[in-house]
């Protein structure tokens, strides 16, 4: 009887410790899907607080490129605009205040008249068809037109005239393909980005810590949780 006993309290311990090993497994997967969750909960505050940094960004870039036209013609005789060149700089402006005041869908139809109109100038400014395809992306990218910000993005790369430029479209590239579940396309992206954003804003800046949150968030919807 003892011995039966004896058994009975091993089977027992036996099945309590399995029991506490699939307990602590399940508390494991859901600690993951947990950290899972907050890291998704942080890209989309990271992404909403990135749309309101473009913005701004969006009239920062236009007016530094203005200022670095007109010290650039302080030396020599400064380059008269067409009526035409401003004509088209008035819709971009136009373009540009009401991207910032969210009407995104109006920006990109004064933006994309405005590049049109600029297509069909005989001499083009290579700074200011940069500048106008980085604001076609951005609020191509406000729109979630994930292929259309791919294809401005694109074309910003090819005419970048600094690695300002650069880390613009490679960053905008990565966050285009992720919204699109193309994920090792983006971490392609966000990788090429990488380098150029420490070497424009710092290692410690916002900008960089973004790009290692959006490489990790790629990897975990990967499944490759360790290089996450």
């Amino acid at each position: 009887m003892k011995s039966v006993t004896w058994i009975f309290s091993v089977v027992l311990v036996a099945l309590m410790l399995g029991g506490c090993g699939q307990e602590s497994d399940e508390v494991k997967r859901q600690r993951l899907k947990e950290k899972i969750a907050r890291m998704e909960a942080s890209k989309e505050i990271d992404e909403r607080e990135r749309k309101a940094e473009e913005r701004a960004e969006a009239k920062r870039v236009a007016d530094k490129r203005e200022a670095e036209r007109l010290a650039a013609q302080r030396g020599s005789a400064p380059r008269k605009l067409s009526a035409r060149e401003k004509e088209i700089e008035e819709i971009v402006s136009e373009a540009t205040a009401l991207y910032e005041q969210g009407k995104d869908r109006e920006a990109k139809a004064k933006a994309t008249q405005a590049y049109a109109a600029f297509e069909h100038l005989p001499s083009k400014d290579k700074a200011t068809r940069v500048r106008y395809l980085r604001l076609l992306c951005v609020i191509s990218d406000g729109l979630q037109e994930n292929d259309q910000a791919i294809a401005y993005a694109t074309e910003v790369a090819i005419h970048a005239v600094d690695d300002d430029d650069r880390a613009f479209a490679y960053g905008h590239l990565g966050s285009a393909y992720y919204k699109k579940g193309e994920y090792d396309k983006a971490l392609e992206y966000y990788e090429k980005a990488l380098p150029i954003k420490k070497k424009v804003h710092g290692a410690e800046s916002t900008e960089v810590g973004t790009t290692y949150n959006n490489i990790g968030l790629a990897y975990t919807n990967k499944g490759e949780y360790d290089k996450a």
